[in-house]
């Protein structure tokens, strides 16, 4: 497959995806995925949102029978997870998991060690831990979230900060957010929108999977993909969110 130069960032073609169980779950799904831009899946529940997503970052429960899946010109599907995480793909997961004895900055310089040394620079701690609290600060966040065990008794907007403050640090090319949104107050949201606008401006593309059109609506949105029984049944720009919010997905899926 060609692909010219600097195109496209992500390039899926007739994706199909079972389970372990040989379920079909992702059913022959296309789309493209620009440099810079930000899109949107949406659609009813049970319809391969989320495998979608965690197909792309190479979670073993999933088997590829067929497609493909190309980003920055390279076959994703012949890297494993760590390689995918490297190449620079980040997930956001809807329910992240907790690591008792494990605090916020260990994990986070382990983060961005593996990155420095995969990348070939050099790790500077003390230029590690200013970036660290320059952007706890933007999140408004306290200095002593750092010394917290990860995602231990965190609130769902304490776990949604700290995944807006991984992608500031690793600077992922492709961030991906599964309901993002859930949960979060209208102080956290307008942090959340400020931290994706500044992330589109450091040549990064962003998939956002959401139920919640509204919270789109204040962001430079540029496709959105809605999806039905494992597939995408259409593709158009934000003015499809209208259509979304007044006739819902009967007027789309069949």
């Amino acid at each position: 497959m060609i692909i010219k130069e600097n195109e496209f960032l992500l390039d899926i073609k007739g994706l199909t995806v079972y389970s372990k169980k040989n379920k079909k779950i992702i059913d022959n799904l296309s789309l493209v995925l620009k440099k810079n831009e930000l899109s949107a899946i949406m659609g009813p529940n049970g319809s391969g949102k989320s495998t979608l997503t965690k197909t792309l970052i190479g979670d073993p429960q999933y088997v590829i029978k067929g497609g493909s899946v190309f980003f920055k010109n390279k076959s994703l599907l012949e890297l494993n997870p760590e390689e995918r995480a490297h190449a620079g793909i980040f997930l956001s997961f809807q329910y992240p998991s907790s690591l008792p004895g494990v605090s916020v900055s260990n994990f986070l310089k382990a983060s961005v060690q593996s990155k420095y040394l995969n990348d070939g620079r050099v790790f500077k701690l003390k230029d590690f831990y200013t970036k660290v609290f320059k952007f706890m600060d933007y999140l408004n966040l306290d200095r002593s979230f750092s010394t917290r065990q990860l995602n231990v008794n965190f609130s769902g907007g304490e776990k949604k900060k700290f995944e807006m403050l991984q992608m500031l640090l690793l600077e992922p090319k492709l961030i991906i957010l599964d309901e993002v949104d859930s949960g979060l107050d209208i102080d956290a949201l307008k942090i959340l929108s400020k931290v994706i606008n500044l992330m589109l401006k450091k040549e990064c593309s962003i998939l956002i999977v959401t139920h919640h059109g509204s919270f789109l609506e204040a962001l430079d949105l540029k496709n959105v993909f809605v999806m039905s029984k494992g597939t995408v049944v259409k593709k158009g720009g934000p003015g499809l969110l209208t259509t979304l919010e007044k006739d819902g997905y009967s007027s789309i899926v069949k």
